[in-house]
């Protein structure tokens, strides 16, 4: 995968998914962005081209817990 595959707005380098928490606030340039919510993987990303529709349903449950906030 590469930036911006997964839908993500920001891209962050150097942190760890244990770095965001509902309530962890971020400094990105002039803007302070704070962590509003735990978020679901999105269905539409087992419709990336490398996915394949037979791996879709894994490629989802993999991501749950592990992206999106």
């Amino acid at each position: 995968m590469k930036p911006g595959d997964l839908g993500e707005n920001v891209t962050t380098e150097g942190m760890v998914n244990a770095d965001f928490n509902v309530g962890v606030r971020l400094r990105l340039g002039d803007v302070l962005a704070e962590v509003a919510e735990n978020d679901m993987p999105c269905r539409i990303l087992g419709q990336l081209p490398y996915i394949g529709e037979e791996k879709k349903a894994e490629f989802i449950k993999t991501l749950v817990g592990r992206r999106g906030w």
